[in-house]
């Protein structure tokens, strides 16, 4: 009756909060995403914090740099002023102001300029204005190329030390943590931090610094003309906080959704084996998707607050201009009527400099404005990883405190009533009071039910964790008093699920051909009696004073087990040996033996006594001695007939020489291929063409405005040798006009173009990001053999590149758009306003490109090449941060940063000598600005004064030019952002081809019905893709009847769980078949076929969601009711413990099912598999890791 109390509230409980989760799965996952922004936003300067005194004072010479080079624009604008002067004064009449009078003479030229004395002059200006531009290019070389190479230092330190401060964190904070991410945390986040004080940064100093200084020579030429202008300001103040404000807040929680995002992704691709067997792909795409639903909402509000904004900042600005024209008029014929009697406060010259001190110091305004998106989120980017970088963990490895004896350990060790609780899971007492006391060398066994908390004494003793209460010592020290790094060097550890690392056998064993060879992703090419021994090696070549052996032989057959238990009881000799064991034969030679039940000590004995005994020990050995009978797990698909087959060991159980090492050359020549056209990105974007349209047609018509602007201004200052003022004020109202039609011209096309691209480009985004995880979960497992396909470098890729593609396709190329159109319809002009001029202008242009696309080719290279290592390094951060326990186990944490930053070194120094050329192409392209109009203003006043020509004309080829060469920087400034995309686009259409060897599509091959579940080797031979050299099954003929229990049995390596792998369709065979109720496997669809099959795993992979959905997982084609869950708990003898735990089935598992012992997590693994209701059961050492009556 209690019972079915209880399943009753199970039933509840889960049908109210779990299964209305899974049926409504994406709109759940965006209420999480929504419900919780994130860290604030770290303060702008403290993300140079990485600073050495050294880098500070290259710092101090940029800034100053900058200060020069901001001060030669405004200094430019006088020089202008002053010709400008020149030229109008050319072509004014006299003024007569005999008898007090002020009149004008129509017909009389000014004595006061002629052509000779113009052209001189305006060769001294010329030469003024080369000079400033020649130290434009020394400064503005200067302070970008700094501030690039410090920011390449300072992110690779950045790197480096964030991965530090992760594998210096506790394993509490890991087990706690909800946004583990941390991969892409590194590549994506990082590079966003980089972009936010690396040349952008310098930039919107150098506009911050020369706007200030446009401001304070503005106000000094003409203070009042000045203010009227700046009368728009505290509007423009306004906005720019409160669209800053919602760019901040709107990157936070595009963040936090593609964050939660990547932890789908992480965790799917790193039990890719469990996702395909069980039929996953399709659960993890949807999974992911509604975590990319947030962030795609998010990323396209901000682009359209971004760009409305700066629309609106720009109608501001000429609404400031139409002020200008109306009322500078006014104040200059003001001043010619004056001029008779004092010095006029407003002439031509004071005019020009006000105006375009104001003019182009609000154009750096502007552009400083754009680069606020970047510095907001970049600041957002680096919230998470500084609040890492500052935390202070409780157990800290890299801890100088604690006490390091200078002797060896003799190895007494001692649990003083120790109560513990995993901080996940405070409410379940795992230990409760456990006095343990273990003499200097002495064999210690603990053996107890499966979860009774046997490993987390292990845990504990090696600090993964500290106890709620109560001591551990170790020689009469407690462990808490101790260095953490020289403890746990005292140590050697075997875990129940060895972690080995992607590299060689020999750095496996060592962390130091045969021993070179690569053992794959967590040990993926080796079998796991094969990793249990390098595990044991790893283990004993450190001669560790305490040996920690968590189920150490549980993986080896048992001849590999005897050989092995052998040598480890050798190797406890002479230190002190703690051993968790549910084989009980492995420890009958213990010294000690101690039971332990519901988290306490029981009985302490030798074998001998405690069988004396009849205690907890004796039952269990009787348990396991009767425990010859089928698994009960599996009575449902077994009858009575029962077969073994043995599997002989490959006579050459050697690996190949061509297995030794990664081709890491072959594979940086491929990346360095991947490129891609432009139109190729363009055909990325073809499904959101119409908003590309409609963006690019906008963005052609914002590409009129500034040669708008330079005919209008050019024809205005022919207002300016009007004589009447009257006519002249009509005039300049009627450009005032103009101007502010302009405004808002410039207003709506910004606005509209750019919110169109930035949905496009978001759209985009957000498209090749779940086309490209699709496109992984579709692999097979071949492929992720391939070392180049590892889990970190999937991760950086899928968060990078789709994001990267942007900078050819997204508000980039609006601007791009608009720069082109503003180059051509300006060179257009000023071919027509005065060709001869118009030519001399116009061949600046092809310098700037020159030097932009040599800068661009460097950069592509430097680009793949840093991609390359950015992925192969995010490969040993993966490792690490996923392998954390065995890491601080083994105490390695310094040695994968050191690799991890190695593998960034070379890109970061050719990055570092990059910022020179960055730097060099800068300077030399404002430079170049300075040199054409040196040379445009002083051929113009030639043709002003040989070939009387229109001033105004000048004036508009002038500007003109201006805002060519300004838009020609400015696309070039988009030239990393554009070589990254087309890197980033290759790689993505290389993946997007990608097709796998074993289709899982739904179309294809025969769908399997009422199966029996027989299953045929006929003559099969299998070699591992990725060593190919070395057959593992050679003629394997084997048949098994429907409905019958079938052992395969052998040494460790001999190719059993091959058979279970090729019997999943993991790989296909070298040569021969697998059939498949009388049909090749090969000719099945593989969905339907796996619906068929179940596996148990030896190491089985758990996701980090509640026990229910990892039961449920078990039948992705439907939706799992709660009475099949708990019917499967409880064939699987896990219903008990679950019904345990305070939250019951909605207890989460943790990261990979930390939150549970071996034992339990194998019996959530055999309960999935049940669920499935499988023809064809596969149990690959199902129950290594239960104790003798979970097994039975």
């Amino acid at each position: 009756m209690d019972g079915e109390k209880h399943k009753e509230f199970d039933r509840s409980y889960f049908d109210a909060a779990e299964l209305d989760t899974r049926r409504k799965g994406k709109r759940d996952d965006e209420q999480s995403a929504k419900k919780e922004v994130g860290l604030k936003p770290v303060p702008y300067f403290r993300l140079f914090r990485f600073l050495t005194p050294k880098d500070k004072v290259w710092l101090a010479i940029a800034v100053i740099s900058a200060l020069i080079a901001s001060a030669c624009f405004p200094l430019l604008n006088i020089l202008f002023g002053e010709m400008a002067e020149l030229m109008v004064n050319a072509k004014r009449v006299n003024i007569d102001c005999a008898n007090n009078a002020s009149t004008i003479s129509p017909n009389t030229p000014s004595p006061a300029i002629d052509s000779e004395k113009l052209l001189e002059r305006m060769a001294e200006f010329s030469i003024y204005t080369a000079i400033v531009g020649v130290i434009e290019l020394i400064t503005g070389y200067l302070f970008i190329s700094i501030f690039s190479r410090l920011a390449e230092i300072q992110m690779f330190r950045l790197r480096k030390e964030y991965l530090r401060a992760l594998l210096r964190q506790n394993i509490g904070w890991y087990d706690t943590v909800q946004d583990r991410n941390f991969v892409a945390k590194i590549s994506e986040n990082v590079t966003k931090v980089q972009e936010a004080i690396a040349d952008k940064a310098a930039m919107c100093m150098f506009y911050c610094l020369s706007t200030l200084i446009f401001l304070v020579s503005a106000l000094w030429y003409g203070w009042l003309l000045t203010l009227v202008i700046l009368s728009t300001s505290p509007v423009i103040a306004i906005s720019t906080v409160i669209v800053t404000s919602l760019q901040s807040k709107l990157t936070a929680q595009e963040q936090k959704a593609y964050s939660k995002a990547g932890m789908v992704a992480q965790e799917a691709l790193s039990n890719i084996k469990t996702v395909m067997a069980f039929s996953g792909q399709q659960k993890e795409r949807d999974r992911y998707e509604a975590g990319l639903v947030f962030a795609l909402r998010a990323g396209r509000m901000r682009g359209i607050v971004s760009a409305f904004g700066n629309g609106f900042l720009w109608f501001l600005n000429y609404a400031s201009y139409s002020l200008v024209f109306w009322y500078g008029t006014k104040l200059i014929f003001d001043g010619r009527r004056e001029a008779c009697t004092k010095t006029p406060e407003y002439d031509t010259a004071a005019f020009m400099v006000v105006f375009f001190n104001v003019l182009t110091g609000s154009y750096h305004f502007g552009n400083a404005l754009s680069y606020l998106e970047v510095f907001s989120v970049g600041r957002g980017a680096a919230a998470s990883i500084f609040n890492v970088l500052d935390r202070n963990p409780e157990i800290d490895s890299y801890a100088d405190a604690g006490i390091s004896p200078s002797k060896r350990p003799k190895g007494k060790i001692v649990f003083n009533n120790v109560r513990f609780s995993y901080p996940s899971r405070k409410d379940v007492k795992v230990l409760r009071g456990i006095n343990l006391e273990l003499l200097p060398g002495t064999t210690v066994a603990l053996v107890g039910s499966s979860g009774c908390g046997k490993s987390t004494c292990l845990q504990l003793l090696q600090r993964f964790y500290d106890p709620d209460e109560g001591s551990i010592f170790v020689d009469d020290l407690n462990i808490k008093d101790l260095k953490l790094n020289w403890y746990r060097d005292q140590l050697g550890v075997v875990s129940q699920e060895p972690v080995l690392f992607n590299t060689t056998i020999a750095e496996n064993v060592r962390l130091p051909q045969k021993y070179d060879t690569m053992v794959g992703e967590r040990g993926a090419q080796l079998s796991g009696g094969q990793k249990q021994r390098i595990a044991i090696a790893r283990a004993l070549i450190r001669n560790p004073s305490i040996l920690l052996l968590d189920e150490a032989t549980s993986a080896l057959d048992t001849q590999s087990e005897a050989v092995v238990q052998e040598a480890l009881d050798r190797a406890s000799e002479g230190r002190t040996t703690l051993i968790v064991a549910h084989r009980l034969s492995t420890v009958r030679n213990a010294d000690v033996i101690v039971s332990i039940h519901n988290g306490q000590v029981t009985e302490v004995g030798s074998h001998s006594s405690l069988m004396a005994n009849k205690g907890l020990y004796y039952q269990l050995i009787t348990s396991q001695m009767s425990g010859e009978t089928p698994d009960d797990t599996t009575n449902n698909y077994t009858k009575s007939s029962e077969k073994r087959m043995s599997l002989e060991p490959s006579e050459d159980q050697e690996f190949p020489e061509s297995m030794a090492q990664p081709p890491a050359e072959e594979d940086l020549e491929e990346h360095l291929a991947k490129r891609t056209s432009f139109f190729s990105l363009l055909r990325l974007s073809s499904k959101e063409w119409h908003w590309m349209a409609i963006g690019l047609v906008f963005s052609i018509l914002q590409g009129g405005m500034l040669p708008l602007y330079a005919y209008f201004y050019g024809e205005f200052m022919g207002v300016l040798s009007i004589n009447d003022a009257e006519e002249a004020q009509r005039e300049a109202n009627v450009y005032a006009t103009y101007f502010l039609g302009i405004g808002i011209y410039a207003g709506v096309t910004i606005g509209i173009g750019l919110s169109c691209f930035s949905i496009a480009g978001e759209a985009l985004t957000n498209r090749l990001r779940k086309l490209s995880f699709g496109t992984m979960l579709i692999q097979d497992l071949s492929w992720y053999d391939n070392p180049r396909n590892n889990v970190g470098g999937l991760c950086t890729r899928l968060s990078g590149d789709a994001a990267s593609v942007q900078g050819a396709t997204g508000t980039r190329l609006g601007m791009v758009s608009q720069a082109f159109t503003t180059i051509a319809i300006s060179a257009g002009l000023a071919l027509y306003g005065l060709p001869k001029l118009g030519a001399v202008a116009i061949a600046f242009v092809p310098f700037i490109l020159i030097a932009g696309f040599y800068n661009g080719k460097m950069l592509e290279n430097q680009q793949i090449e840093e991609k390359f290592a950015t992925e192969s390094a995010s490969s040993y951060a993966f490792q690490a941060v996923s392998s954390i326990r065995t890491v601080a186990s083994l105490g390695k944490e310094e040695a994968f940063v050191e690799m991890y930053s190695q593998a960034l070194l070379q890109p970061h120094k050719k990055a570092v000598a990059y910022s020179h050329l960055l730097g060099f192409v800068y300077g030399f392209s404002q430079a170049l600005l300075y040199f054409a109009y040196a040379t445009v203003f002083y051929y113009g006043a030639y043709l002003i004064s040989e070939e009387d020509a229109e001033y105004t004309n000048v004036f508009i080829v002038g500007e003109a030019l201006i805002w060519s060469m300004l838009m020609v920087g400015q696309t070039l400034a988009f030239a990393p952002n554009y070589n990254k995309a087309k890197v980033a686009g290759g790689r993505i259409l290389n993946l997007l081809d990608t097709k796998p060897v074993i289709q899982s599509t739904p179309g294809t091959g025969l769908h399997t019905r009422n199966s029996e579940g027989s299953v045929i080797f006929d003559k099969v031979e299998f070699s591992y893709p990725e060593r190919k050299a070395t057959k593992v099954l050679k003629g394997l003929t084997l048949g098994i009847e429907p409905n019958t229990h079938v052992g395969i049995c052998g040494p460790s390596g001999s190719g059993k769980s091959t058979c279970i792998q090729l019997m999943l369709r993991y790989y296909d065979t070298t040569s021969g078949n697998v059939i498949f109720d009388h049909r090749d496997i090969k000719t099945l669809n593989l969905d339907a076929f796996r619906s068929q099959v179940a596996i148990v795993s030896q190491e089985p992979a758990l996701f980090d969601r509640s026990l229910a959905d990892n039961i449920a997982y078990g039948d992705n084609t439907r939706n799992v009711t709660i009475d099949e869950i708990m019917d499967a708990a409880r064939a699987a003898n896990i219903h008990s413990f679950i019904t345990s735990l305070p939250s019951g089935y909605l207890t989460r598992v943790g990261d990979m099912g930390a939150q549970l012992s071996g034992g339990q997590k194998q019996r959530v693994a055999i309960a999935r598999a049940l669920v499935r209701k499988p023809k064809l059961l596969l149990l690959d050492e199902a129950t290594s890791a239960l104790d003798a009556e979970k097994a039975r």
